[in-house]
């Protein structure tokens, strides 16, 4: 396949002779020509340069992030990549903008930014911002560059006020793979759809060490947490997730009793199909993995 043509932008910095490196010095009508393509769909490649050209460029990155729109958030990509402490000063300094707009690039832009100190921006995000774009963000981005440290604080947001901050979080902590984050998961089984279907994939995520958290779900008083639980041990390998998906058998729940016999046909099963008149009698109750018709999805 053919290499795509550059941006005209790049191939006018070519024939100028701007592509220096940032040994030989950078001309600073470069980085103008740069920033100035942070608001246009080729604002990806003036980032990779600008981060090619690194602490040269700080200075324009930082008046970039006054400027109104996506460009701030470009901006702060490209100072968190760049990763000096000068640059990741203004990001970190930038966090505490009050424009929530300001604020969301900044935590988008910490997925690149994995010092304790650019963790400790995006835990206080989650925590304590007022706008849950913000705080959904800031899960996000602990999912990339978060441990074992930061998911408490993602527990907490398991039960946000904002759903998609909820989610997100859930989602977080399947990506950073901790047991320690598996009862929380369990307890968000029976939220929202959403939140159900981001919970099992994270314990799913997690695996075996989940299981010990996912066993005693089979007691658990609500049907829809049991089936969910049912659906997780049925999609993690091994032997403790075969003994603990037996609890679950001869449930008087019959989505929990579908889960568990598809899960023996095949140790880890991606659907299980219904009989679509038993769906068309309790659409409500069909299973995670089910199409309302009865036919095979894979989850």
């Amino acid at each position: 396949m053919a290499r795509p043509s550059p941006p005209l932008f790049v191939v006018a910095l070519l024939l100028a002779g701007g592509w220096a490196t940032p040994a030989t010095g950078v001309p600073s009508d470069e980085i103008d020509t740069l920033i100035s393509q942070l608001p246009t769909r080729h604002w990806d490649a003036a980032v990779e340069r600008l981060v090619e050209i690194g602490p040269p460029a700080v200075e324009a990155l930082t008046a970039a992030t006054r400027e109104p729109g996506h460009v701030r958030g470009r901006a702060c990509e490209a100072l968190a990549r760049i990763g000096t402490g000068p640059a990741l000063d203004v990001v970190h300094a930038a966090a505490r903008s009050e424009e929530p707009g300001l604020r969301r690039g900044v935590v988008a832009a910490l997925r690149f930014d994995d010092s304790e100190r650019g963790r400790a921006v995006l835990i206080e995000a989650l925590g304590g911002d007022p706008e849950p774009g913000v705080r959904a963000v800031a899960a996000g981005s602990l999912g990339w560059v978060g441990s074992a440290a930061e998911v408490g604080a993602l527990i907490d947001a398991l039960t946000d006020e904002a759903e998609w901050v909820r989610v997100a979080s859930a989602e977080a902590l399947g990506k950073i793979g901790s047991a320690e984050a598996a009862p929380g998961l369990v307890g968000a089984l029976g939220g929202s759809r959403a939140l159900q279907r981001q919970a099992r994939l994270a314990l799913m995520e997690i695996g075996a060490p989940a299981v010990p958290a996912v066993r005693p779900a089979a007691d658990h008083p609500d049907p829809v947490v049991r089936w969910q639980a049912a659906w997780v041990l049925g999609h993690i390998d091994g032997e403790a997730a075969r003994e603990a998906l037996g609890e679950f058998e001869g449930d008087e729940d019959w989505r929990v009793r579908n889960e568990v016999a598809a899960a023996w046909e095949s140790r880890v099963v991606d659907s299980v199909t219904l009989y679509p008149e038993t769906l068309e009698r309790e659409p409500e109750m069909g299973s995670p993995s089910t199409r309302r018709d009865g036919t095979e999805v894979v989850v």
